[in-house]
């Protein structure tokens, strides 16, 4: 268990996770299984459309932590404005 929380913890959203049954599977493959086993109580929630879109925007955009690493290869300046415009009200 250490090993998959490290493992999550390291490589995100981008990287492997380790399945109940022990297989190591690409994020995105994980969390597809997961929502193809949880659809059906989602749907009867009506939680669909919001869960589904919270899972798929990490996946397609990266995380905070992702967008905030590219910034960081842009020099010092871009991730300073990333956080700045990102965490101050409109």
């Amino acid at each position: 268990m250490q090993g998959a929380n490290w493992l999550a913890a390291r490589h995100g959203i981008g990287g492997s996770l380790v399945t109940p049954s022990g297989e190591r599977r690409s994020a995105g493959d994980v969390l597809h299984q997961l929502m193809e086993h949880i659809t059906p109580a989602l749907e009867e929630a009506g939680d669909m459309r919001e869960v589904g879109s919270l899972v798929h925007r990490p996946l397609r955009q990266g995380t905070p932590a992702d967008r905030q690493r590219r910034a960081l290869d842009q020099g010092l300046p871009a991730p300073i404005d990333l956080i700045t415009t990102q965490s101050t009200a409109p």
